[in-house]
């Protein structure tokens, strides 16, 4: 009887990975994106069941990083050398993990942060990357970002085109495209599969926030 209840046990714990890897795994393929302000856990489960682009507006502009010690702790509109050793605070790190706890993965192995600065011409070439991480949100620190974001189903060979750039900027073009900016102090959730593009005519620092699985680094 015992082994039978071990058996069982082993199943049900077997059925409950797999089902949160094919959660993990969807992908939604709608040209649609999503928007909250500070959202509760049950809106976020529902927002993030969705697997689509979502911007968390406001989002570092709410979070609190100041103590006893140090009265202005906020990560917002400083330049790159300001910004590296607040974020090597453990205080400010710390408190920064546990906003970005909200919206972790249900078997999370926690979060890496690292700043990012992006700056283009208008000559650049649009180069989309797809998306590997099954939780990664990016928010704008400084300046303002452009995020290209195409759906996973996408040919690819439309991407590696090096006409690319041209094509999007044709009024007929029907190439399957969001563009979205982000704002200063909002962040954006990339969905995992999709192909995204950031850039930005102005210095931009982002922060790159990905959440990985138990289930290995994606």
């Amino acid at each position: 009887m015992y082994n039978y209840i071990i058996f069982f046990i082993i199943c049900f714990l077997i059925i409950l990975c797999l089902a949160h890897i094919v959660q993990l795994k969807k992908q939604n393929n709608e040209l649609r994106i999503l928007q909250t302000y500070d959202p509760e856990i049950n809106t976020i489960t529902e927002l993030f069941k969705e697997k689509l682009p979502i911007i968390l507006v406001d989002e570092i502009n709410l979070w609190s990083l100041e103590n006893e010690a140090y009265e202005d702790r906020t990560i917002i509109n400083k330049e790159l050398q300001e910004l590296s050793p607040i974020l090597k605070d453990n205080f400010v790190h710390r408190r920064i993990i546990q906003n970005l706890d909200h919206y972790a993965l249900s078997l999370s192995r926690g979060w890496s942060l690292s700043l990012e600065t992006v700056k283009n011409t208008p000559s650049s070439k649009i180069i989309p990357l797809k998306e590997k991480n099954y939780l990664r949100l990016i928010g704008c620190l400084k300046g303002e970002m452009r995020v290209m974001l195409f759906p996973p189903n996408i040919n690819k060979s439309i991407l590696d085109d090096p006409s690319l750039s041209t094509k999007l900027m044709e009024p007929t073009c029907d190439i399957p495209c969001l563009e979205i900016i982000i704002r200063i102090g909002s962040m954006i959730y990339i969905p995992y599969g999709w192909w995204v593009f950031i850039y930005s005519h102005e210095k931009t620092i982002l922060l790159d926030a990905v959440n990985s699985s138990v289930f290995g680094m994606i």
